[in-house]
């Protein structure tokens, strides 16, 4: 829009500025900006959302280990799961199971875990809870044993195995 002012017998062109908005460079600091704070938030957050899956296999296994000591007091041996009155949850993550130490901690296959527990005593028990819950390579494995023993030995989020 041009606007002409009168001045003393001259006349002054004046131009007023229809600048609204971003530049170019302006959005690209921006995005570049959110690129970055991207890049830093995304793997805390899913390191910290699939622990947050591992609580499924913890409380399970607690669980399991309380259902036992009731069985235990009232009939002087451990039961097995259908005993204890386990039921899986339906659409878990985990596959729970009962007997001692797997031999293939850490495999690829969460079926492998379940596969190589064999049965449990009378007088002593480990529930084992194996699962991938990130999508890779590695299998998340929990065990409990009947002297309250919570451990960790292949961790899905560190990718590492415990001896």
């Amino acid at each position: 829009m041009d606007v002409f002012i009168k001045e003393e017998d001259t006349v002054v062109e004046m131009t007023k500025s229809n600048n609204k908005g971003f530049t170019l460079v302006e959005l690209m600091i921006v995005v570049a900006i959110i690129g970055i704070l991207a890049a830093i938030a995304i793997p805390y957050f899913l390191e910290s959302q699939a622990e947050e899956k591992q609580s499924e296999a913890k409380d399970t296994l607690k669980d399991i280990y309380i259902s036992q000591l009731a069985y235990f007091a009232e009939n002087g041996v451990y039961g097995s799961m259908n005993e204890i009155g386990y039921v899986p949850e339906e659409g878990g993550r985990y596959e729970f199971s009962l007997g001692t130490v797997a031999e293939k901690v850490g495999n690829a296959d969460a079926d492998a875990c379940d596969a190589s527990v064999s049965s449990k005593t009378d007088e002593a028990f480990i529930a084992e809870a194996c699962a991938n819950i990130d999508s890779d390579n590695f299998v998340d494995q929990w065990t409990i044993t009947d002297t309250n023993v919570l451990a960790n030995p292949a961790n899905d989020v560190t990718n590492t195995i415990t001896p």
